[in-house]
């Protein structure tokens, strides 16, 4: 059946022995790829469908465990704000400390929930890779380990922020809209990224706070699969901006969150946010 397509090319073009040369000449062809330590190797198919699969799958997890951690923030904010719970622990605690304790509380909930995903997955994954002899770097479960902290941090500080200032869940969901949007950019761009991941795009994306866990994650993963070089100044720079942010991001949302606690009514636009911030 492989010589079909061959036979039905040359079909009334040639006679019937030189088709069968053809068929047989392509057989015999082996197909030689750059390799990852240096020269060339025998083309894999099951390897490049890994290299592509595996950078996707890492990226979509880190993603989805992000926001669902966040997500399970907002809810719980949002919904004591909307039933005035907030109101009566005020009175025992300050707006700074009542933040905290919803970030750590409320955070760490959602990070167990979210930690037990991700064992189930990575046992699932380890074992699907052993049976494919595929081999993981170590430095590819830690940088995912970093990035998602530091990811986690960022978007959750965003999300108690948008829970304090809103009234109610409906609300919050969509202000939390842009930040899930700019979290899954990179998959837009998948192809891209993974077949060049030392591009422009890339690494710009990789240095951009709301993005930098998901693509950093699928160029790290994928330079491990194709033996393409991240730079190590540009995974420090990232995981010092992303750092950095977080830090910026939890120290407005605890201003927002005092700010607008004990608001009601009117859901403050984005220049009024701002100027609440300011005055604050």
């Amino acid at each position: 059946h492989d010589a079909l397509p061959i036979c039905s090319l040359l079909a009334g073009h040639t006679d019937s022995m030189r088709i069968q040369r053809a068929w047989t000449l392509g057989r015999t062809l082996d197909l030689f790829v750059p390799a990852r330590t240096g020269g060339y190797e025998l083309k894999d198919d099951t390897r490049e469908m890994i290299a592509f699969f595996l950078p996707f799958l890492l990226g979509l997890v880190l993603s989805i465990a992000i926001i669902t951690g966040g997500q399970y923030l907002l809810q719980g904010v949002s919904e004591e704000k909307e039933s005035r719970i907030l109101e009566s622990l005020v009175c025992t605690v300050s707006p700074d400390e009542l933040m905290m304790g919803k970030l750590i509380g409320l955070g760490s909930a959602g990070l167990t929930l979210v930690g037990i995903w991700l064992v189930v997955g990575a046992g699932a994954l380890s074992t699907s890779l052993a049976f494919l002899k595929v081999d993981v770097p170590l430095s590819v479960g830690v940088f995912g380990v970093l990035y998602f902290l530091l990811g986690y941090l960022f978007y959750a500080s965003l999300m108690t922020g948008i829970g304090g200032i809103t009234n109610n869940l409906r609300e919050a969901q969509q202000f939390a809209m842009a930040f899930t949007i700019m979290n899954f950019f990179p998959f837009y761009l998948l192809v891209k990224i993974l077949n060049a991941p030392n591009s422009g795009t890339a690494i710009g994306l990789s240095l951009f706070p709301p993005t930098a866990a998901t693509t950093m994650m699928m160029r790290i993963s994928a330079g491990a699969m194709t033996g393409a070089e991240i730079p190590l100044w540009q995974i420090a720079a990232s995981l010092g901006l992303l750092a950095l942010s977080a830090w910026l991001a939890l120290r407005l949302s605890a201003r927002v969150f005092r700010l607008g606690m004990l608001m009601y009514g009117k859901t403050p636009t984005l220049p009024e946010i701002l100027k609440l911030v300011r005055q604050g």
